[in-house]
């Protein structure tokens, strides 16, 4: 039922669009070019109206909280590098278990940096921030 709502309120927007471009063709006050610019707005304003609504509806259905972590099993392995294959991956679904899984992953990370002397650990940079970027 809820399907058949949506579809006579799309319907009724469609012909409430077209009875618009329609009061607007028959218009004598306006010029054709004039027309087809606001015949064109009115479609574009149409469309951005339903881009928004999509992302709205998208944005409810992520909340946006971390529920699970996918991590490789080997702590040394290149992510990039392992097949999209479960038998190299597990889960993690406590939050404290993520939280410290992703710290690690940080902090190896940040290792990479130091060891390729990214400009981060040039001079003054490299003597001012600590390990978790806590004091400048």
């Amino acid at each position: 039922q809820l399907h058949k709502i949506k579809k006579s309120h799309v319907q009724k927007r469609t012909q409430e669009q077209e009875a618009k471009i329609l009061s607007l063709e028959t218009s004598g006050i306006l010029s054709d070019k004039e027309k087809a610019t606001i015949i064109r707005r009115v479609k574009k304003a149409e469309s951005i109206k339903r881009t928004f609504k999509k992302i709205g509806r998208l944005r409810k259905l992520k909340s946006g909280a971390l529920i699970k972590l996918r991590v490789p099993i080997d702590a040394n392995a290149n992510p990039k590098l392992l097949a999209d294959n479960p038998e190299f991956w597990t889960e993690i679904h406590d939050n404290q278990e993520m939280i410290q899984a992703m710290i690690q992953r940080n902090q190896k990370h940040f290792g990479q940096a130091e060891l390729e002397q990214t400009p981060l650990f040039a001079e003054p940079l490299g003597s001012s921030i600590d390990l978790k970027a806590t004091t400048f």
